[in-house]
């Protein structure tokens, strides 16, 4: 008895030991290219640091009670969470609305889900240009377009008010693609006889939209919004390439306006400082979410 206890001990042992190795590897580059980093920057969020001689002193926190009336920090705070609150909910809705309707069994489907995916794998600062020259206010395609109606023409990225939004659609067009598959991917294991009892029950598309569709999807939609408010928070390419982050401040995101206190002005404290206080914030919500999808369960 006690020799087959040991030997399923030492089994039992060999077997850890064996799946340690396996993820060793990936534990490695976390440590060195993701864990590593962050413990660094997070200490030089109090410092006053010099990125030239690569030196700093310690300064405790004050670096973070200067965000405190940084107005330019706190409205790219404002701008995020703007941009956050327009791509989330569109975004995520028109995802889902077109994964419904190319998920239906029609002849030459997969070139219109071939067609929809392609701005998903395209490069975000290809993306942010062409729509840059889209928006041009004296030749750009938007305009053209907008003529035909007897609309415009506008300014898009050069007017405070219409810039935020402007940048926001660019977002959507550039992503949808890719959380619309992951919607497709949850209709997908939707089971069959659903379906067929709706047919049965004569519901027509909105009705089964509504309440078949969308409960079943609950989970795969808690996971698209999850990573859109994220993506949102972090957007950076649209600020540095379509508007530098104006007009007047209109489209500095957060993380825009950290690169520029970083590498343009070389205060490397205080950057690290914001780094720390949107990492915060985004921690918060991705849990709030969590938390409220887990009391709809």
């Amino acid at each position: 008895m006690i020799n087959s206890n040991y030997r399923k001990l030492n089994q039992s042992v060999k077997e850890s030991i064996n799946g340690y190795i396996f993820i060793l590897p990936a534990l490695l580059i976390i440590g060195v290219f993701f864990i590593n980093p962050a413990i660094k920057l997070f200490s030089l969020a109090y410092t006053d640091y010099n990125l030239m001689s690569g030196k700093g002193s310690f300064v405790g926190f004050d670096n973070f009670k200067r965000l405190l009336t940084n107005e330019d920090f706190l409205n790219s705070l404002s701008v995020t969470l703007r941009l956050a609150i327009f791509i989330v909910p569109v975004q995520t809705l028109i995802a889902m609305i077109m994964a419904v309707i190319i998920n239906q069994k029609l002849k030459g489907i997969n070139i219109f889900r071939t067609i929809y995916f392609i701005p998903a794998i395209v490069s975000f600062v290809a993306v942010a240009i062409t729509w840059k020259q889209i928006y041009n206010p004296t030749f750009g395609l938007a305009n053209t377009i907008l003529g035909i109606f007897n609309l415009g023409p506008y300014q898009f990225l050069s007017s405070k008010s219409q810039a935020l939004v402007s940048v926001a659609i660019t977002c959507i067009w550039k992503s949808w693609g890719y959380f619309m598959v992951i919607f497709l991917s949850g209709l997908q294991d939707i089971p069959g006889e659903i379906n067929e009892a709706c047919k049965i029950d004569g519901a027509n598309p909105v009705q089964k939209f509504f309440y078949i569709t969308v409960p079943m999807l609950k989970k795969t939609t808690l996971f698209v919004v999850v990573i859109t408010t994220m993506d949102a928070i972090k957007l950076f390419i649209p600020a540095f390439t379509m508007t530098g982050g104006g007009p007047l401040g209109s489209t500095d995101t957060t993380v825009h306006y950290i690169w520029r206190q970083a590498f343009r002005l070389q205060q490397v404290g205080p950057a690290t400082a914001m780094s720390t206080v949107l990492f915060v914030i985004i921690v918060v919500i991705t849990m709030i979410q969590l938390k409220l999808e887990g009391k709809n369960d």
